[in-house]
């Protein structure tokens, strides 16, 4: 247990909680009073340990924390008497043959705690995480989920344990922690694959194999599963040369032998089926390759165990569906997930899994807007950073919408290139509105997107800001830089080559304020938008606000020119998206809409709305 004199190797110490404190549960102590007089043997074994390592450490921890609870019981005198005896080795106590770690997982899947509560018990028990550590893989407040953790410990308190849960419950948390896991956490994932096997050599219930193929089969594409700078990888683009061979063999063998005890009164159960159409992807040499017809022969299984399966599960119905659009088309397809729409109809699956049927079928156009609208119902970071994505691709791929845009780079690299300082040195009354709402607001750091040649973030930086600066323009961004060094102020101003249809390149709550002149009425759809502005507020901070100006459909170049549809119109090589003012609200959703400032600009003259929202606190 030590790696040297005088160094502890705290590792294999948390590796032996689950064991004592299993051991200790087992003689019948409540959990939560043993859990603590196990953190008191913790401490004293960090204390003593380096010095005078014992020979049996499960035993030494053991016998300390069962100290602990008899000086719990007894007055303060007699524990006073015999703290002097702790630091030298005690008399190890009888301890249980084995390892009791399955005893304790289902002491932490008792029926008498919510789900929720027996996934983070057992990872606080059985997987030796901290408090924090649970929190941050549920993405809640560490104070919530010691809360949670504490009242699932005192459900416990004084109920029998002889009998705790039952394997239902067992293999259902051993399931939410691998798909906790999966999604990030790969050590989580890790654990809850040694747990079910641990598991599987205790009882010959398929389920149990089921469960255990089942996860190796998914946990062997982690591997591709996200590219060099962290970034989702759907199935089929993924590259099938990184996923784990020997894993997925494995997972065939171990669900080959849960099938093989199948009989008439004994179907495969929900992670049986699951196993075997993981097995049916990972059996493809390409995603071509996948043989969509068994694998919808296996969801009709899967939905079958269900009296009601889109409202007892529709994540199956949803799966379903794309195995419905593969094998009789993605018309089809999508009327599966109108069944779904009262269900499951506000979460981000639901519009994520039309974007990809709609985009099988061939419309782009639907396609973005789905997936843009699953953008912004996702909570995680990485899954909306991926949609986004999507919606971007889709909409560039559509309608002649990419060449737009690709026209555009061009054009505008052009005019500042021919045309520097096109805008002059002094800056818009745009910007001069959003300094003033900034320093009410205790702004500090402004990023502008659309910045051009700087007009307005030279201002911003003159005026004491530190702007981060960026626009798809490199010719506009050299002139800005050059101006910084010339004006002094290149410290307090960072540029980036960016195209907002892109996830911006910035951690979640960066960013005070952001500013963009003109920016959001480029040639961009509305999905488009839709997404950028979701970007906006996952990178600002709480309270962050968010100026912009738009020229609207009371414009008198509005309905001129070429039409690009989605209200895009271009003007001498300009494209223009010319807001209605329902757009302006609808981008407002979840924000503080503080100000929807109508002005002119220029000699045409340009009419414009400048807008101001902030996120909430």
């Amino acid at each position: 247990m030590t790696d040297e004199p005088g160094r502890l190797d705290e590792g294999a110490l948390r590796a032996l909680v689950p064991r004592v404190l299993a051991g200790l549960v087992r003689r019948g102590e409540d959990f939560d009073v043993a859990e603590d007089a196990l953190q008191e043997a913790l401490l004293e074994a960090l204390r003593v340990w380096p010095e005078h390592p014992p020979r049996d450490p499960r035993a030494w921890l053991t016998t300390v924390a069962a100290r602990r609870l008899v000086d719990a019981r007894r007055s303060e005198v007699s524990r006073r008497r015999r703290e002097h005896h702790t630091s030298a080795e005690p008399r190890p106590d009888t301890t249980e043959e084995g390892d009791d770690t399955l005893f304790l997982l289902f002491c932490c899947c008792h029926s008498d705690l919510a789900p929720a509560s027996q996934v983070a018990l057992t990872l606080r028990a059985v997987a030796g995480l901290t408090t924090r550590e649970i929190a941050d893989a549920f993405f809640v407040p560490e104070a919530t989920m010691a809360q949670r953790i504490s009242r699932a410990k005192r459900t416990l308190r004084g109920r029998p344990l002889d009998q705790p849960g039952d394997l239902a419950v067992v293999l259902r948390v051993l399931y939410l922690v691998y798909t906790a896991g999966h999604a990030g956490r790969v050590d989580l994932a890790g654990k809850a694959i040694r747990l079910t096997r641990q598991l599987t050599l205790a009882t010959e219930e398929p389920e149990a194999r089921g469960l255990l193929a089942l996860m190796l089969l998914n946990h062997a594409r982690l591997p591709a599963r996200f590219d060099a700078e962290g970034r989702i990888v759907t199935l089929d683009l993924q590259d099938r040369g990184l996923w784990d061979r020997r894993e997925i063999a494995d997972g065939v063998r171990v669900l080959q032998s849960a099938l093989a005890l199948q009989t008439e009164a004994r179907r495969p159960g929900r992670y049986q089926i699951e196993a075997a159409i993981a097995a049916l992807h990972d059996d493809a040499a390409d995603a071509e390759e996948t043989d969509w017809p068994q694998i919808l022969a296996w969801y009709d299984d899967l939905v079958a165990l269900s009296d009601d399966p889109v409202r007892q599960d529709p994540a199956a119905v949803l799966g379903r569906a794309v195995a419905v659009g593969h094998v009789l088309g993605a018309a089809a397809g999508l009327r599966e997930t109108d069944r779904l729409l009262e269900v499951i109809g506000k979460r981000h699956r639901w519009h994520a899994v039309r974007g990809y049927l709609h985009e099988l079928d061939g419309d782009l156009t639907a396609a973005a807007a789905a997936y843009a609208e699953a953008a912004r119902r996702a909570t995680n970071v990485g899954e909306r950073d991926h949609l986004v994505r999507q919606a971007a691709r889709a909409r560039a791929s559509g309608a002649g919408v990419g060449e737009l845009a690709r026209a555009q780079h061009e054009h505008w690299e052009g005019t500042y290139d021919a045309h520097p300082r096109m805008y002059g040195d002094q800056p818009s009354e745009a910007a001069r509105h959003a300094i003033d709402v900034f320093r009410a607001g205790g702004v500090r750091d402004v990023l502008e997107l659309g910045a051009g040649h700087g007009r307005d973030a030279l201002f911003f930086a003159r005026e004491g800001f530190r702007v981060r600066a960026t626009d798809f323009s490199a010719v506009a961004l050299d002139q800005l830089r050059s101006a910084a060094n010339r004006a002094g102020v290149a410290g307090d101003l960072v540029t980036a080559v960016h195209d907002v249809r892109a996830p911006l390149p910035l951690p979640d709550a960066s960013v005070d304020a952001v500013f963009a002149h003109m920016l959001l009425c480029m040639a961009l759809s509305t999905a488009e938008i839709e997404a950028l502005v979701g970007e906006l507020r996952r990178v600002l901070r709480p309270g962050g606000i968010l100026v912009y100006t738009v020229r609207h459909t009371g414009d008198a170049h509005y309905g001129t020119g070429v039409a690009h549809g989605d209200d895009i119109f271009e003007q001498g090589g300009f494209a223009v998206h010319f807001f209605p003012r329902h757009l302006v609200d609808t981008l407002a959703e979840g924000w503080q809409l503080d100000q929807v400032h109508p002005f002119e600009e220029g000699d045409l003259p340009r009419r414009l709305w400048r807008v101001t929202q902030s996120l909430p606190r």
